[in-house]
């Protein structure tokens, strides 16, 4: 499939966004006859909170450009009172990796953001050479971050913290934080590949299995042509000696990349990036655990239907249960539980005002 069906994607998300009113733009108000340059539609997609067209169709596609619509006055003026100006975004990025705009989920900071608002806050940090890191967190970090107060903590110091699953979406719902979509890892890896083929950021991809980043380099250089992925790395599974730990730090700044993304699983992978945050010379550094898999190709994704009804673990539990039921054993129902908790005591400690005694100033 090449840049043509590009104008197939969006005209499948026209018939299913007629007439609707979110928060981002609807794409049926496009008219005609003009160019989009490719990283424009890849912003565009997740601005239009396409994810599931935007991880179908957006690997396939070349980074020639591809002929889309231009917006008219509605979609323009829809544009402003939703905040989506260009210099807003700009604005909100700042406020996102400075750490405001963040919902409270069980003592863990989650930033109030969508995918379109992760990339460029990436993209800023890289402008910018800060020194940060990016925590692709769900209800597993929760509440493994709620039994270990350090992990907790290396959470609330990143740069930025994204929802990886539902609960957490519709919990920042009801806390008052309706602009909260989901941002997982292999989306977010997906979006920030595409636009890295344009703007020639760098990659190194340092965890998973023995082959498993190879692979990866090899599947995401053929889906997206001009991307530069400077350097893969296996560690072993066992804890790395100094000698070995300055070896793989030496080896990763020697390739002086842009974005380290760090396929170790929770939550080891947080505590690598917190304690290399100043030893590793790229400006982020991001954790996408499982996402090194899924994008390689070694393991099954989970249909978009569960993804989008919260049921994304019980995918993952079905398909390797021997590893992974005593984990959702105590997860699930111990997030619910806390979840209803909290929810309970705010709406005893905050009285209803007006409206709903959950919402909060978004």
């Amino acid at each position: 499939m090449g840049t043509p069906f590009a104008p197939y994607w969006l005209n499948r998300a026209i018939r299913l966004r007629t007439n609707t009113e979110s928060d981002g733009p609807a794409l049926c108000s496009y008219q005609s006859n003009t160019q989009m340059d490719y990283a424009e539609f890849v912003r565009y997609a997740a601005h239009c909170q396409l994810l599931m067209f935007h991880s179908r169709s957006i690997p396939a596609l070349g980074p020639e450009r591809c002929s889309t619509r231009t917006p008219s006055s509605s979609m323009t003026a829809r544009n402003a009172r939703c905040g989506r100006e260009p210099c807003l975004r700009a604005a909100l990025s700042e406020t996102i990796l400075a750490g405001g705009d963040r919902t409270d989920i069980l003592g863990v900071q989650v930033s109030a953001i969508n995918l379109a608002d992760a990339v460029e806050a990436v993209e800023r940090c890289i402008r910018e050479r800060r020194r940060d890191y990016v925590c692709v967190t769900g209800v597993h970090g929760v509440m493994e971050s709620r039994r270990d107060g350090a992990l907790r903590d290396i959470h609330n110091r990143a740069g930025l913290v994204t929802p990886d699953g539902m609960p957490l979406v519709w919990l920042s719902h009801l806390l008052g934080r309706s602009r909260t979509q989901q941002v997982c890892g292999r989306d977010l890896m997906r979006a920030l590949t595409a636009v890295s083929a344009l703007h020639g950021y760098r990659h190194f991809y340092y965890g998973g299995g023995e082959g498993v980043a190879e692979t990866l380099r090899q599947t995401l250089t053929a889906a997206y042509p001009g991307i530069v992925v400077a350097g893969v790395l296996c560690p072993p599974f066992r804890q790395l000696t100094r000698e070995e730990d300055e070896l793989v730090i030496n080896t990763i700044n020697a390739t002086t990349p842009d974005i380290v993304w760090v396929g170790l699983s929770t939550p080891k992978q947080e505590r690598w990036m917190a304690e290399h945050r100043g030893g590793i010379n790229a400006p982020v550094m991001i954790g996408v655990g499982a996402a090194f898999d899924f994008l390689a190709g070694t393991k099954r994704q989970p249909p978009v239907w569960m993804q989008q009804n919260g049921l994304e673990w019980l995918f993952r539990l079905c398909s390797e249960p021997r590893r992974l039921w005593r984990r959702y054993t105590y997860i699930v129902p111990g997030f619910l539980l806390l979840a209803a908790s909290e929810l309970l005591r705010r709406a005893i400690l905050s009285p209803p005002r007006s409206g709903s005694p959950l919402r909060s100033q978004s």
